[in-house]
């Protein structure tokens, strides 16, 4: 089943289990925490996703090579980026 789910950045950094695919749809604050919404395919295989939030004019780790979203919370502008580097074997 194709849905909608949301997933809370309760740290700066954060490994996140979702169903393979999952396409990031929104970025923003709720109730004071950094959150996005998630595309998912119900029956998808579990995956590991590696997720970063870096505030405007903050050195964005190399790692974070994948930009998923922009959200504005109060006078500060985060940005929502995604490790997409296969890790090596």
């Amino acid at each position: 089943m194709r849905t909608v789910w949301k997933y809370q950045m309760t740290t700066v950094e954060k490994a996140i289990v979702m169903p393979e695919g999952a396409k990031i749809v929104h970025f923003d604050i709720q109730l004071g925490c950094p959150t996005f919404w998630a595309e998912v395919e119900t029956e998808a295989k579990p995956q590991r996703r590696h997720f970063c939030i870096f505030g405007t004019g903050e050195k964005v780790s190399f790692e974070f090579n994948t930009h998923r979203g922009t959200c504005l919370d109060r006078e500060y502008v985060w940005h929502l980026f995604e490790n997409t580097i296969p890790a090596s074997s």
